[in-house]
């Protein structure tokens, strides 16, 4: 295998690593938003029904609650995708330096 070749061989491998890294990362925000999302909501829900059951308001509290928890899973959320965009935003800058760089290197 010539020089040349184990160049481009290794530039797939990191291609192939960056598309998988990707990948994990855009799979990691969905399911962590998810949870931010659900959690709240679920907490809110069983807290209402405890709390309905114990001083009998049916379903008074349980609505409450579970609207106050759906709502902060909701503001979770945003909070999460406005997180994922400016990181998006951060790795594309750098990803242009890193290139700018090689670029000027080689001139």
């Amino acid at each position: 295998m010539t020089q040349k070749s184990k160049k481009i061989s290794k530039d797939n491998k990191q291609e192939e690593v960056n598309v998988l890294a990707e990948s994990l990362w855009g799979l990691s925000f969905v399911l962590n938003f998810g949870f931010m999302i659900l959690v709240p909501t679920l907490i809110g829900l069983w807290l209402g029904l405890t709390l309905d059951n114990k001083f009998d308001t049916k379903p008074w509290l349980t609505v409450a609650l579970l609207v106050i928890g759906t709502t902060l899973g909701f503001l979770g959320g945003i909070y999460q995708v406005k997180r994922y965009i400016k990181n998006i935003q951060e790795r594309e800058e750098s990803i242009k330096k890193l290139k700018q760089g090689k670029v000027n290197n080689k001139k």
